[in-house]
């Protein structure tokens, strides 16, 4: 090999050193260095919020005031939502606890049983009261539209729902059951 060539291979070479180099550097530095996400921040603090705030008024239409009012109310509706999601996760918790002992009582049971579908049941009746209390701080051109926008939001989050129920069937065998997968056409399933 001639030196011309040679002195390509080296630099082509070093190249790829550095561009290997910085690629790894820069997947390291998204993996370790950014900041993890807040967890426990106040929800008027995260950014997100504020995104959603800008997209409600502007999907709305609410002026400063009603703005105002709306972030208020549902501030309020979060803090008892979280509040109530606690109470749940602490319950099914201790159910899953008396569920596993094998003596269990009954009738324990089923007063967990009765406190959870009591809890989600305060969580419907603040939701409830959410919408009214939001609805009620809008003009009736503005109530339609966030009622609207509310519909397609329940829409789409039942549709990825469904994509998430449906995820576990391409991994079931003809009977419907989870197991190994359908082969694809023209394939053979091993036995």
């Amino acid at each position: 090999m001639n030196t011309k060539h040679y002195k390509i291979l080296v630099w082509l070479v070093l190249v790829l050193l550095v561009l290997n180099i910085s690629a790894l550097g820069t997947i390291l530095w998204f993996r370790f260095a950014q900041k993890p996400p807040m967890r426990d921040a106040p929800m008027k603090e995260k950014s997100c919020f504020r995104m959603h705030d800008d997209f409600i008024r502007e999907e709305i239409g609410l002026n400063d005031a009603q703005m105002d009012q709306f972030v208020a109310i549902r501030d309020k509706h979060f803090a008892e939502i979280r509040k109530i999601s606690e109470e749940v996760r602490n319950t099914r918790k201790y159910q899953f606890h008396q569920l596993r002992n094998i003596d269990n009582d009954k009738s324990a049971v089923d007063s967990l049983n009765g406190r959870i579908g009591e809890l989600h049941r305060l969580w419907s009746e603040s939701s409830a009261r959410f919408l009214t209390d939001a609805g009620a701080i809008c003009s009736p051109e503005q109530r339609d539209k966030m009622f609207d926008m509310l519909e397609k939001s329940r829409k789409e989050e039942g549709f990825r729902s469904m994509k998430h129920f449906d995820r576990g069937r391409d991994n079931r065998d003809s009977t419907g059951y989870p197991g190994e997968r359908k082969p694809q056409r023209g394939q053979h399933r091993q036995p």
